[in-house]
């Protein structure tokens, strides 16, 4: 009951606020009229001081009975800047032969009014690279590029993902083919709703490839499982030889 009464209540006050308009918009037709007949008339000096009266009035009445509409108006039209946070698995030291996933995913985790530089933020903690970005809503896509002359990957040499998305997600499936550091980079780009493209942001990381004494990783493993047979087999015969068996 009392929820109908306070609804009541604002209907009747948001009615008189506009009929108070619409009354000041006819007093400034009259004025205009009576000046156009008798030039002594200012419409100027006559109309303002209670234009402005009423003005004031309705919108403070206006803006005390419809906050909620306004905010979700606001909320619709105009840009806001919306942020996201995640993380990628990157190795810092690989062995020649070697291959890896490395795939970043990204999720939405808040919308805030809208910022006007639109960033990318990398904190590096050992071989786990923590992402932060922060885009406006008017973003259609979000691509990322890989750059790295070192080694091959297989997916796509840029990957672009639809912010209607809830999580983004890239990978590549990188080949360490060679010895060495290599500098690998991930662009960021942001394409609009009318389809420009602006690159935002660059992350660089540095893999070290090593190579076992001119061997490559696969030699190294089949050296480790040799070794490994052969000293089972070995303490094998030690006890069969101690049993009087062999």
């Amino acid at each position: 009951m009392v929820d109908i009464i306070v609804i009541f209540f604002i209907v009747v006050l948001f009615i008189i606020s506009m009929t108070l308009y619409s009354s000041t918009n006819k007093l400034e037709a009259d004025l205009l009229i009576a000046s156009t007949l008798i030039p002594e008339v200012s419409v100027e000096s006559q109309f303002k001081p209670q234009k402005k009266k009423w003005e004031i009035l309705r919108r403070f009445l206006f803006d005390w009975l419809t906050p909620g509409i306004q905010a979700s108006t606001m909320g619709e039209s105009q840009p806001f800047t919306v942020k996201y946070s995640g993380s990628s698995l990157i190795p810092l030291k690989v062995y020649q032969g070697d291959s890896h996933n490395i795939t970043i995913t990204l999720q939405p985790i808040r919308k805030q009014p809208l910022e006007n530089p639109i960033t990318v933020k990398a904190q590096k903690q050992g071989d786990k690279v923590n992402f932060a970005l922060a885009l406006s809503n008017k973003t259609e896509f979000l691509e990322i590029e890989m750059i790295a002359a070192g080694f091959s990957f297989d997916g796509d040499k840029k990957q672009r993902q639809p912010m209607i998305a809830n999580s983004l997600r890239y990978q590549w499936n990188c080949l360490f083919e060679k010895s060495g550091v290599h500098i690998f980079a991930f662009i960021f780009r942001v394409i609009d709703d009318s389809g420009v493209t602006m690159q935002i942001g660059q992350v660089e990381q540095t893999v070290k490839v090593v190579q076992i004494d001119h061997l490559t990783q696969r030699q190294v493993w089949i050296l480790a499982t040799s070794a490994g047979i052969l000293s089972g087999a070995l303490t094998l015969a030690e006890i069969l030889k101690n049993l009087g068996i062999w």
